[in-house]
């Protein structure tokens, strides 16, 4: 085995386990986030807010850190409103629990309790000018009183 062969070898076991244990790797950095620990109603919307500066052409994953505990079936939706200066340019309708990637997952139920917490990912976004974007949204859940939610933010990454 030469020395530049060992040095390679080195090098790839060091730095390796860094990029497998980095999140931000292989999720992206985190630009923004709407707090969200409650549930909205129809007479009381709950409304997060946050506005980020996007050029034309970035794109934008959603992520949503979810923490909550219930009893039953739930059905959860993060709604959003993106805004370019003052004026409304999308909605979305976001269930947490349809994602296409999840993190750090733990589910554990008991005589119909569940308790549950992840990360995933639903969305991308791709912005198409330059400016201040804001976010702001809000988080219903169909019939069920047993809800307790302790995070439902919704997680902006590049």
């Amino acid at each position: 085995m030469t020395i530049n062969n060992l040095i390679k070898k080195i090098f790839v076991f060091s730095i390796l386990p860094l990029l497998l244990f980095s999140c931000n790797f292989f999720t992206g950095d985190e630009v923004g986030r709407l707090k969200i620990n409650q549930l909205s109603t129809e007479d009381n919307l709950i409304i997060s807010e946050t506005s980020i500066d996007f050029e034309k052409g970035d794109q934008v994953k959603i992520w949503t850190d979810m923490d909550l505990e219930y009893d039953g079936n739930i059905e959860l939706r993060h709604f959003l409103e993106i805004y370019l200066e003052d004026e409304k340019i999308k909605e979305i309708e976001i269930d947490p629990f349809d994602k296409n990637v999840t993190i750090k997952e733990s589910k554990m139920s008991i005589n119909g309790n569940t308790k549950w917490s992840f990360s995933g990912k639903s969305q991308e976004i791709t912005f198409d000018k330059n400016g201040k974007y804001t976010f702001k949204a809000f988080l219903m859940a169909g019939i069920n009183d047993d809800i307790i939610i302790k995070q439902a933010d919704l997680v902006f990454k590049q």
